[in-house]
């Protein structure tokens, strides 16, 4: 089958992809988590070597704090996306209904230079 580069979009698929992604609530949940360990103190009590595993654990932690800030913003970038893909479906479909009226009223002036019957014009879909 040939590929005509016909596109289908679906405005309310996207829009609860984006909502789905701002709902999630599991990056804030993580991140809570790793500000505790970041901010702990004494975990490993007086356990020889207990001062450095503190600090690499602290270390670690803060690096999935930062990790985590970019991925917000990038699960952020998803939900706009998103409904901004939402957006230009509703505007391409306004668009395409908007032609479609405009050439049915053309067949129907058609029809009636010729002296045939009119054909019903295209309904609104809303």
């Amino acid at each position: 089958m040939a590929e005509t580069g016909a596109l289908d979009l679906n405005p309310g698929a996207a829009r609860r992809a984006g909502d789905h992604a701002r709902a999630s609530d599991r990056l804030a949940a993580m991140r809570e988590a790793f500000i505790d360990v970041a901010g702990a103190r004494g975990l490993f009590g007086r356990v020889p070597g207990g001062d450095r595993a503190e600090q690499a654990l602290t270390s670690a932690a803060t690096t999935m704090l930062d990790e985590l800030d970019r991925t917000g913003l990038t699960v952020k970038d998803i939900s706009d996306s998103a409904y901004r893909m939402a957006e230009i479906a509703d505007e391409t479909d306004r668009a395409a209904h908007s032609r479609l009226v405009t050439a049915g009223e053309a067949v129907q002036y058609m029809y009636a230079a010729v002296g045939g019957s009119q054909p019903s014009p295209p309904s609104d879909p809303e």
